[in-house]
């Protein structure tokens, strides 16, 4: 499809939205990141529905194209658009800080008070005295804020959340603290460390982390359509997410749907412990 196509469909697409009708904009993500160049200037639309439909289709590509423009997004006037685009940066990982822009832009976004927690955990993947000074400045003056890095996402407070991006900069105080957190056992507190597990690189803390929650029988809300209830455990929650975070060949899937027997949770516990083996 020549761009000059793409382009016409996703003008007479965000035409068709500015009347109400969001039918053809919800049809472009399968355009896929071809899109990108034809969409990305409808985040300066003065239309505020047309540019949360904008963002929405760029986080969608999940391609490293699409980061200037979601990036640039963070200093959108709509709060609900400068989260979905802080969201939709976290959900891409390290190579949403790749592009020097994107990094300059996560850097204005949490010094002026940005609430969501994603860009403080990206700061973890940007090394440097800057990311650490930036880090430790959160913890002591926004410490008791919270924020989350997603509409699922647990609820952390900032200190924890700044803890973790420390971890993975090498901090030595911060891998103390977050030790601190999961010795305590704090049900809300793990769940959010297990919820940003890709995120932790430290072998320690991911070591005492599995061992505190593969035996944790605390009913939580599972990976389910409505929280359904299915009877979860930390623990079931525990061996799916360290299943995904290292591609575990453990039968027990990536998603925590029911409850594990204990026979299952002894496998996870075995190959996580094989994994993390020094």
């Amino acid at each position: 499809m020549a761009d000059e196509t793409i382009t016409e469909l996703v003008d007479k697409a965000f035409a068709a939205a500015r009347s109400g009708d969001l039918a053809p904009t919800a049809a472009l993500q399968d355009l896929g990141p071809a899109m990108i160049p034809a969409v990305a200037p409808h985040l300066r639309d003065g239309n505020e529905d047309l540019r949360r439909q904008a963002i929405t289709l760029l986080g969608l590509t999940d391609s490293a194209e699409a980061v200037p423009h979601i990036s640039s997004a963070l200093a959108d006037s709509s709060a609900d658009i400068s989260r979905r685009a802080a969201d939709a940066l976290y959900r891409m990982g390290g190579v949403a800080v790749q592009d020097p822009s994107a990094v300059e832009a996560i850097r204005t976004y949490i010094a002026g008070g940005g609430g969501a927690a994603g860009p403080i955990l990206l700061l973890g993947y940007v090394s440097g005295d800057d990311s650490t000074s930036m880090l430790n400045e959160v913890r002591k003056k926004r410490g008791a804020e919270s924020g989350k890095t997603d509409h699922a996402s647990p609820v952390a407070p900032f200190s924890l959340i700044a803890d973790v991006a420390l971890t993975r900069l090498g901090d030595s105080d911060a891998k103390a603290r977050v030790a601190v957190a999961i010795g305590e056992g704090d049900l809300d507190a793990v769940t959010f460390l297990l919820h940003v597990l890709r995120d932790i690189a430290d072998k320690d803390i991911l070591r005492g982390l599995a061992e505190a929650t593969l035996a944790d029988m605390r009913p939580v809300f599972g990976d389910v359509p409505s929280h359904a209830d299915v009877d979860t455990r930390l623990a079931d929650i525990a061996a799916a997410r360290f299943a995904g975070r290292f591609g575990l060949a453990t039968g027990t899937g990536d998603k925590a749907t029911r409850p594990l027997s204990e026979e299952e949770l002894v496998a996870v516990r075995t190959a996580v412990a094989n994994h993390l083996a020094d």
